[in-house]
């Protein structure tokens, strides 16, 4: 073999280890390999962490999927109550419009399952869904879809409301109270859900195979749970906290934040179903500024974006932009209707206010994927029977994104052929 034959050979050689590593990582979760890991039925136990909309709605699929004789599902959540940050604090939109092309497939499947839930009454009526109620206000002859405009905003006679998106599904929800429906349906499914602990290490060196995760719980008490999967969905914390239990791991778990202020008044006007609508001033004021009329008599609006500044710690309330909120009140007090006294026009009534953050990811991709365990460590040892999966990063479609999401995950943890292909939704390695 001449010099030039060896060189090739050696280039061939390193291209298809390359390939090859590569392979493992894109289709180790993708096709698991049944003979290789025994049944996520067998006396397993998952441990979700973050009680959102992604994690609730992970545990939900997975519930509605176990033995529940052979396989315990738990959530652990560092703050006192369940969709106690960013899955709370939004609009409320569900769409699949104005996604990126890798990302269409799993917004409509995932759409596709809220509308399934949506055909429920009890769902519709407990959640504030409505199919339809989303509307952008704009200025011109004051006709637009023949949809009044609710009886919450005051209006200009030259407004006009268009549907938006106008040839798209698009629906509306009350994030406060899907938070309640879900966490009621899993405690209806057994699922055990811990408020006020924070996981803090990992250990996977048990002669078992399984991971011991340390908690904290309110009391500073140090708790261990054996586990068999470790399903990380805490959202902006994502990130930090897997840095933080797999110091190790050749997984890059990066975020990009965007963060906004919100307010949420009570709804001075009777109630009735038009009440419940999204109302978008985008055209009307030259940025963002979004209303929601919600089934539990309160309005939600939300503007442009803010610096984000330092993250708070997990649990922790975030600090809201005074000057942002100030120009959010603003706005409140010049659209929505007031109450009227003798004494003239009554602010509205604030009942909440905050800030609240968006965690996506450099591509605005979201991470559903394991970890495979040859990447969790730089130990020499074998394959743990433990797997790790991250299920984060959907930025300002979580709750569009998160049905579609836990559904997918479930599967994923119960070895089971899934509904699409989330191969390319995972992370980048050292």
């Amino acid at each position: 073999m001449d010099l030039i034959q060896c060189f090739a050979f050696i280039l061939l050689s390193l291209f298809i280890a390359s390939f090859v590593l590569q392979w493992r990582r894109r289709s180790f979760w993708r096709q698991p390999d049944q003979k290789r890991y025994p049944s996520a039925q067998e006396n397993t136990t998952t441990v979700i962490i973050g009680a959102g909309v992604v994690g609730l709605c992970t545990a939900y699929h997975l519930a509605k999927a176990i033995d529940k004789k052979r396989h315990k599902v738990i959530v652990i959540e560092a703050a006192s109550q369940v969709f106690a940050a960013t899955s709370s604090t939004n609009t409320g939109i569900l769409s699949y419009t104005g996604f990126q092309e890798e990302l269409l497939p799993l917004a409509q499947y995932s759409y596709d399952l809220w509308e399934d839930l949506g055909k429920d009454t009890d769902f519709r009526r407990s959640c504030g869904y409505k199919e339809n109620a989303n509307f952008a206000l704009k200025t011109g002859s004051g006709e637009g879809d023949g949809e009044p405009i609710p009886n919450w905003i005051h209006t200009k006679t030259d407004w006009h409301a268009i549907r938006d998106p106008p040839d798209s599904k698009m629906a509306i929800i009350n994030p406060v109270a899907l938070g309640q429906w879900l966490h009621k349906q899993c405690l209806n499914l057994k699922v055990e859900i811990r408020l006020n602990e924070k996981a803090t290490s990992v250990d996977l060196d048990t002669t078992d195979g399984t991971m011991s995760l340390e908690v904290i719980d309110g009391e500073g008490n140090a708790l261990n749970l054996q586990c068999n999967h470790l399903v990380l969905a805490a959202g902006p914390w994502s990130p930090a906290l897997f840095k933080q239990l797999f110091p190790q791991s050749s997984a890059k778990i990066e975020a990009v934040i965007s963060a906004g202020e919100w307010f949420v008044f009570e709804n001075p006007e009777s109630f009735t179903e038009k009440s419940i609508a999204g109302i978008y001033f985008n055209d009307i004021v030259g940025q963002k500024l979004e209303f929601a009329g919600r089934n539990d008599h309160t309005i939600w609006t939300t503007g442009e974006k803010s610096e984000v500044g330092e993250v708070p710690s997990v649990g922790d309330t975030p600090k809201p932009d005074p000057g942002k909120l100030a120009k959010l009140r603003a706005y409140a007090d010049m659209f929505l209707k007031h109450p009227h006294t003798s004494g003239g026009k009554q602010k509205l009534r604030v009942l909440s206010h905050g800030r609240s953050y968006r965690p996506a990811t450099w591509n605005s991709l979201p991470i559903i994927a394991g970890i495979p365990p040859y990447n969790l460590t730089t130990k020499e040892r074998g394959h743990t029977k433990a797997k790790v999966f991250i299920n984060s990063g959907h930025g300002a479609y979580g709750i569009t994104l998160s049905m579609g999401s836990g559904k997918l995950m479930s599967q994923m943890i119960l070895h089971k052929q899934l509904d699409l292909d989330v191969s390319r939704l995972g992370p980048s390695y050292i």
